[in-house]
C-alpha cells in the first residue's frame, strides 16, 4: 500500500520570493526548488527562508494545498 502524504508534507518549506511579500510553500526539486502555485525557485535566487511552521499567505499556494488535502482525504 502507498503511503499518502499530506500536502503540508509534500511542500515542507517556507520562502518568501526576492522583492515579495507572500509566504509560499515550497518543495525541493533537483535543480531547486518548486512551490505550491508552480513557481520555479533557482538555488541561486536571493529569497528568504523561513521556519517549516510559517503561515503560507500565498493565496494560489493556499488553494493547492487545500485541495490536495481534500483530494488524499
Amino acid at each position: 500500500m502507498k503511503e499518502q502524504h499530506m500536502p503540508e508534507q509534500a511542500y515542507p518549506e517556507r520562502v518568501r520570493l526576492h522583492g515579495g511579500r507572500n509566504v509560499h510553500a515550497a518543495q525541493p526539486i533537483d535543480t531547486g526548488h518548486i512551490t505550491a502555485c508552480a513557481i520555479y525557485i533557482d538555488r541561486g535566487a536571493q529569497n528568504t527562508w523561513l521556519p517549516s511552521d510559517a503561515p503560507v499567505a500565498c493565496r494560489r499556494c493556499t488553494r493547492d494545498l487545500v485541495r490536495k488535502r481534500e483530494a488524499s482525504a
